[in-house]
């Protein structure tokens, strides 16, 4: 039961999500004194952020974001180690297949003497396909025109745990809790009166289902 969207939305699709942190692994010197004896790992990574999020394709819906830049110790240290931590978005298997081809294309073509850089993570959710969801969907649509509440379709890049039963083909249908809007951020709120609305939605889809299940 996520959240629901602003004008009585319930999550009928999602893309796939991942998370991929990069490490880069340097040698540390003084900066001044024996700066050539050094390996920058800050500076290996730097050209990593445009590089990376330009291996998106926004029209397509695949995006790259990094969130997360860390590295160094002091400032005239030749800083050893650096990290980004980099979230990825594609909406189908196959965008998030070629999204990870084109990053070890980037990665690779930015090698830097003197520094190894290690990948981890990936793709960690799946995509929820519409067709998973077509039939609760249907359910839900018709229990809320009964009760006179919005309900509307949204096709979402946000991940959530819903993913992983539809990839097993398990109908699934996300974002059917209460209201919320400005999600993950401070002024996240949800609207009070939407609990009892969505709560007679759901109660009426379990009905439903119970009912095909006699």
């Amino acid at each position: 039961l996520e959240a629901g969207w602003p004008g009585g939305g319930v999550v009928v699709a999602r893309g796939a999500v991942g998370a991929l942190y990069v490490t880069a692994h340097g040698r540390t010197a003084h900066c001044a004194a024996h700066e050539d004896e050094g390996a920058s790992a800050v500076a290996a990574l730097a050209p990593l952020v445009g590089a990376l999020q330009d291996c998106g394709r926004p029209a397509e819906g695949v995006r790259v974001s990094v969130g997360v830049f860390r590295g160094g110790t002091a400032r005239q240290v030749v800083p050893d180690e650096a990290e980004l931590h980099v979230d990825l978005r594609a909406p189908t298997a196959e965008g998030a297949d070629a999204l990870l081809q084109r990053i070890d294309t980037v990665l690779a073509a930015h090698a830097r003497p003197g520094v190894r850089i290690e990948t981890s993570g990936g793709f960690t959710r799946p995509p929820m396909e519409p067709v998973v969801s077509g039939a609760l969907w249907e359910l839900a649509r018709v229990r809320a025109a009964e009760l006179d509440i919005p309900l509307q379709a949204e096709h979402t890049r946000g991940g959530s745990d819903a993913s992983f039963p539809a990839a097993l083909g398990v109908p699934t249908l996300d974002g059917l809790g209460p209201i919320c809007h400005d999600s993950c951020a401070r002024g996240e709120r949800i609207e009070i009166p939407s609990l009892a609305d969505r709560g007679a939605v759901f109660a009426g889809l379990l009905l439903d289902l119970a009912a095909q299940a006699r």
